[in-house]
């Protein structure tokens, strides 16, 4: 779905159809990030042992977060989508993850790519650092 929706999006001098375009992203980003939510997140408050996706899952989850990260347009959109905590958890799971040289998980590497352009558009007071650096000493 999410590659479907990228590359519908119209010409740049299209403003009209851009913004109806962009309004859908907005749209698909805020179910996506739901859903990762409750696959990371709400699972962790919940249950007891890892949140964190299969390691079969990753690439495919890579590019969710990829898609909800360049969805981001303003800061406050980073926390109603909980892009900080979701980066976070992901990075636990690439941590743990053993197929860095295979081509087909090309979505892991494109959403490290754009954590970092996310890192220098928004985070501007670090909280990437900050949420991991919290996470970790919590959980030691």
């Amino acid at each position: 779905m999410v590659q479907a929706w990228e590359s519908s999006a119209p010409d740049e001098n299209k403003t009209p159809e851009k913004r109806f375009w962009q309004s859908g992203q907005s749209a698909i980003a805020q179910t996506i990030s739901l859903l990762l939510q409750k696959a990371w997140l709400f699972q962790a408050d919940n249950m007891e042992g890892s949140a964190l996706p299969p390691l079969s899952c990753v690439n495919d989850a890579s590019v969710l977060l990829e898609f909800v990260m360049s969805s981001v347009t303003c800061m406050e959109e980073t926390e109603s989508l909980k892009v900080f905590e979701l980066v976070a958890t992901w990075a636990d799971a690439i941590a743990n993850w053993d197929s860095w040289e295979e081509m087909e998980d090309q979505g892991v590497f494109n959403t490290i790519k754009e954590v970092v352009n996310f890192h220098q558009r928004f985070d501007l007071d670090g909280l990437f650092l900050k949420t991991h650096f919290v996470r970790c000493h919590s959980t030691s």
